[in-house]
């Protein structure tokens, strides 16, 4: 079992829950007044008080054994509906080539029913369908191949080959190719966003969406460093990204400071000490973060939990939690 802690801003714990360490609960939807986690097949929400409610169940057929791992799950801006996906199998080419097909399901259920399938993708060339968000303007899935390569800290495959799905259809609309999410918090409920463009090529650019779609382009705030671990606000006023060097003596890679773009000023600017992550804002001028000796990526450990000022780049230690998930609404 793991342990999910509700912590207060003065970094007091308001209250601990026990939850299944199982790969539904790798990271945790926060969505609105609560904290969602599976156990078993039960999804649970856990309000600021620590109070848990059981809110839906998994329907699971045909998942399967071998790729397991491959799950996702998202709940609605108003809290009122659940989308998860899994992995019904993979399917190699009839010419024995290296080319595979990848079958998953999503289902949808009200919170509080039953669920129905929304997705039956039995031969998707890009990848499982999971859910991995869901905003005012629909629920985002991601096409995750199994296989994956690659070099850098920000292995982080959870927004990987976006997609927006109508949750009433389950049309799934064209994969997301030319501005990339590097993590699930660059996608807000609220509809803002954050993308990198031309991750591959030079000038990149960050592209912020705000709520009306509208949107909004920054430079690179760092041309020389890999780029990664968004977190927008609701509002997309602003946006943190985390920045990372590779050091040439080990040959491994260092995360940087956090750059906080004014995305209506277009401008950048360095906040904080090296070694963290953004997480979520707390408000207009807080961020949580994640600090890392970071030479793994976004999926390391952290070896505390902050709250940082943007305002004067002054950090308090919350916690010692090896993850931090999100910020829920402030209560008395």
């Amino acid at each position: 079992m793991a342990e999910l802690h509700i912590v207060r801003l003065d970094g007091s714990v308001s209250a601990s829950v026990a939850i299944p360490d199982t790969v539904w609960n790798t990271s945790l939807p926060v969505v609105g007044h609560h904290a969602y986690f599976v156990d078993g097949t039960t999804v649970k929400a856990v309000a600021s008080d620590g109070s848990v409610a059981s809110v839906g169940t998994l329907m699971l057929p045909s998942r399967s054994s071998m790729y397991s791992l491959a799950v996702g799950i998202a709940i609605s801006p108003d809290e009122s509906e659940i989308a998860y996906g899994y992995a019904v199998g993979v399917k190699a080419s009839a010419s024995g080539a290296a080319v595979s097909t990848y079958a998953s399901r999503v289902f949808v259920e009200r919170v509080g029913g039953s669920p129905h399938q929304l997705i039956d993708a039995p031969a998707d060339a890009n990848g499982f369908l999971l859910p991995f968000a869901w905003s005012t303007r629909g629920l985002w899935v991601t096409h995750t191949p199994i296989g994956l390569g690659g070099a850098g800290p920000f292995l982080n495959y959870q927004a990987l080959n976006p997609s927006l799905v109508n949750p009433t259809t389950g049309a799934v609309g064209q994969m997301q190719s030319s501005c990339r999410f590097p993590n699930a918090t660059s996608v807000r409920p609220s509809g803002a966003s954050a993308c990198i463009v031309g991750e591959l090529t030079t000038p990149r650019s960050v592209t912020v969406t705000l709520p009306d779609q509208s949107t909004r382009t920054l430079p690179d705030p760092a041309p020389s460093l890999q780029v990664g671990d968004f977190a927008v606000r609701s509002d997309g006023a602003r946006v943190a990204l985390s920045e990372a060097p590779q050091e040439a003596a080990q040959r491994s890679w260092s995360y940087g400071a956090i750059q906080v773009g004014d995305s209506a000023a277009a401008t950048w600017s360095t906040v904080g000490p090296r070694g963290m992550l953004p997480v979520a804002w707390v408000d207009a001028n807080r961020l949580l973060v994640g600090h890392t000796v970071g030479v793994n990526g976004p999926l390391g450990a952290f070896d505390g939990v902050f709250l940082l000022d943007i305002t004067t780049g002054t950090e308090t230690r919350i916690d010692s939690d090896p993850a931090a998930l999100g910020a829920l609404p402030v209560t008395s």
